[in-house]
């Protein structure tokens, strides 16, 4: 017999092709890079804001060059909304992992370019334009504005983030498995007949045997 395609109890199939497995992978591992840079910036949040304005302008235009272009930093996260998007155009036919991609692609979204654009990269044109000895004498509200900028960031690339594995953790079993079908698909040779239709069947040749 051939078997039968598994379901979850909400109607969604289990049994993805290679394909969709490994873009969802690609999918988690490209937007966990991401947040990785959102939260490695935000763990160095309490210590930066302490800085003077000449070594904290300094840090930005060293430690933090690389994350841009023409580094691979700024493409991560181009490359992941575009994988959350492919992921939820794969998955289009099942509910929960569809609404799962698209809320992380509109999250993504929302960090990069809204969030960047609007609140970061004004502060680092800013930065870089400055020196030790032409140091912009608003500097304290670019710094405010890029912290909080990455603070919100962080938070939108890990609800992204959280969104995908959530929707894995359900794919992978967290409603029960069961057959797709009900027994009355199935070829009378692959039933398993139930009791009451058993003694049926015996009654009706017992009365066919008498007569």
């Amino acid at each position: 017999m051939k078997p039968m395609p598994r379901v979850l109890s909400n109607g969604e199939s289990i049994s993805s092709p290679l394909s969709l497995q490994f873009v969802r992978f690609a999918t988690i591992l490209l937007v966990a890079f991401t947040t990785g840079l959102a939260f490695a910036h935000l763990l160095g949040a309490p210590e930066r804001v302490a800085y003077p304005a000449s070594f904290y302008i300094a840090v930005q235009k060293s430690m933090y060059a690389g994350w841009g272009l023409p580094k691979i930093g700024l493409f991560l996260e181009p490359i992941a909304i575009l994988a959350s998007g492919v992921l939820a155009f794969l998955v289009r036919k099942q509910r929960l992992a569809f609404r799962s991609a698209l809320g992380a692609m509109f999250a993504l979204l929302l960090a990069f370019p809204v969030v960047f654009f609007l609140l970061l990269a004004p502060a680092n044109a800013v930065f870089h334009a400055a020196t030790a000895e032409n140091i912009p004498p608003n500097w304290a509200a670019f710094r405010a504005s890029w912290e909080f900028g990455n603070a919100l960031r962080c938070g939108l690339q890990l609800a992204a983030l959280g969104s995908l594995v959530l929707s894995l953790t359900f794919y992978a079993g967290k409603s029960e498995v069961k057959k797709l079908g009900s027994s009355a698909d199935l070829t009378s040779t692959d039933r398993i007949p139930a009791p009451g239709e058993i003694r049926r069947k015996r009654i009706r040749w017992e009365i066919k045997a008498t007569r």
